[in-house]
């Protein structure tokens, strides 16, 4: 029993050791302590995350330059609009 015992917690001291200690670190990122090949799948996370932030980014930016040429071609068109209306309503 002893033995067995012996031989359970070193098996598990030997894959305890083993693997990788990863930790959350925020911001959806996780450091990995380990080889690099041990660290290979948190490393590719990590940067699939990075990679789909800096998408969101661009999108966020693609839709907020959108929105502000959007303003000026709408102001651009009540001016002129503006300007119709004052040429018409002149006495002639």
């Amino acid at each position: 029993m002893k033995y067995l015992l012996i031989a359970a917690l070193s098996i598990a001291s030997a894959f305890c050791h083993a693997a990788p200690k990863v930790a959350y670190v925020g911001d959806g990122r996780y450091a990995c302590s380990g080889s690099r090949s041990e660290c290979a799948a948190t490393d590719q996370r990590n940067e699939q995350r990075e990679q789909l932030r800096e998408q969101e980014r661009i999108q966020r930016e693609t839709l907020e330059e959108q929105r502000r040429q959007t303003a000026i071609l709408e102001e651009m068109r009540a001016e002129q609009q503006r300007q119709r209306q004052d040429i018409y309503s002149r006495p002639h």
